[in-house]
């Protein structure tokens, strides 16, 4: 509904001023997310659901996930005008979808009235609707022959984050590293299951990466239908 309210009133905008708005809305979804995740350094409730019987493993905190950097590019992306980069984080707003669908710890069947939780919702539906206002703003339109960059830039990111997980837990700075889920799956229903066909860190992932992809051509079938 919001995200309605908002595509009706850039009707009356023009297309450099409705560009203008994606920028902004883009850079208040990234310092909301900043804002958030420094909150939950605070949470007690949180720390002891996520970390029970220790203390906060505040590395695992970091900014570091898949939803988290893809907000990032979405925004590196607006600004700079890249396709690139714009290509990959609306391909892979998948991720903020299956976040609301299967909600890690601390965050699943708990109540809207809880900060954190209202705070976690709202987040990732400003990931979705960012998308969406990429599209009505004209500033991007999904085309074919960019699905398989963004693909490829998922998987080198992703491949990156494995390198600094091994790293980080070589040096004993965060024996538990597991930025962008893929070394071990999280408690995550679907890279659960793929992980027990693929035992491996990150190459259980990849499947994943791949039927983003196939979605991917899909999506941009209907959105072409569409716009």
């Amino acid at each position: 509904m919001i995200t309605s309210l908002i595509c009706l009133c850039m009707n009356a905008l023009s297309a450099e001023q409705s560009q203008a708005v994606v920028l902004y809305f883009s850079a208040f979804m990234c310092t909301f997310m900043f804002i958030y995740k420094a909150a939950l350094l605070f949470d007690r409730e949180y720390a002891e659901i996520v970390y029970p019987g220790e203390k906060m493993n505040v590395w695992n905190e970091l900014i570091f996930f898949p939803c988290n950097v893809i907000a990032m590019i979405a925004f590196s992306g607006i600004l700079l005008r890249s396709r690139l980069l714009m290509s990959f984080a609306f391909f892979y707003a998948v991720c903020p979808v299956i976040a609301l669908l299967v909600p890690p710890a601390g965050y699943e069947k708990y109540s809207l009235t809880i900060p954190r939780v209202w705070a976690f919702y709202c987040y990732h539906y400003m990931i979705i609707m960012n998308v969406v206002l990429m599209l009505k703003s004209g500033i991007y339109i999904p085309e074919y022959t960019g699905i398989l960059p963004a693909c490829l830039l998922y998987a080198g990111i992703s491949f990156f984050f494995l390198l600094v997980n091994d790293l980080m837990i070589f040096a004993g700075v965060n024996k538990s590293a597991n930025y962008f889920f893929n070394r071990i799956p999280e408690k995550n229903i679907i890279l659960e299951t793929l992980y027990k066909i693929i035992p491996v860190p990150y190459l259980f992932t990849v499947p994943l990466i791949a039927a983003g992809g196939i979605l991917d051509i899909l999506i941009v079938f209907v959105v072409r239908l569409l716009v």
